[in-house]
């Protein structure tokens, strides 16, 4: 007996449904998120291409590694005036262009991690992921950073790194 001698069905059947403390309240339950079909959760996708490095990429890496410099999203977005985020922006290109050798290797899909430790939040640090892919289109290294192009991007603080380092890491996938 659910509640003063009704069965569950007949609470049911009258628009009752039980809250999760326990007491009945008119209204229909909420129905079961159906998962898509064909689909994996994010979350599968993004440890598979970061736990199976060797599985998923064509072993090709570009390892951007730099330290005691940083731009967090909320500096990005103070800047005073669009010309100010351009000179921002062209420093930054620069900065990560001199990591680069030629010949310039070539990503048709790609991935992203960017392990750090410092003051920022995960989020904060997207800003450089950003700026590191479009110098990357720019230099014919990646063809577009859009879905189509960019398999993920995984952000992981690591405390076991040197304070204030950063280390951004392109995977190139296999087709």
């Amino acid at each position: 007996m659910a509640k003063n001698g009704f069965t569950e069905a007949d609470l049911l059947r009258i628009g009752l449904v039980q809250q999760p403390d326990g007491t009945y309240k008119k209204g229909q339950p909420k129905p079961i998120p159906k998962k898509r079909p064909g689909k994996k959760p994010h979350k599968q996708v993004m440890l598979e291409i970061y736990e199976d490095r060797e599985k998923n990429t064509g072993g090709e890496e570009l390892v951007f590694s730099w330290g005691n410099k940083h731009i967090s999203l909320n500096e990005w977005y103070s800047s005073k005036h669009w010309t100010e985020r351009n000179k921002t922006t062209e420093y930054w290109h620069n900065f990560f262009k001199s990591f680069l050798y030629h010949p310039y290797p070539r990503f048709d899909k790609y991935g992203v991690s960017l392990e750090y430790n410092s003051r920022l939040d995960p989020s904060n640090t997207i800003t450089m992921i950003k700026l590191c892919e479009d110098m990357l289109q720019k230099e014919g290294v990646i063809e577009n950073d859009n879905k189509q192009y960019c398999e993920g991007i995984i952000i992981q603080p690591n405390e076991e790194m040197k304070k204030f380092t950063y280390k951004l890491t392109f995977y190139n996938l296999k087709s």
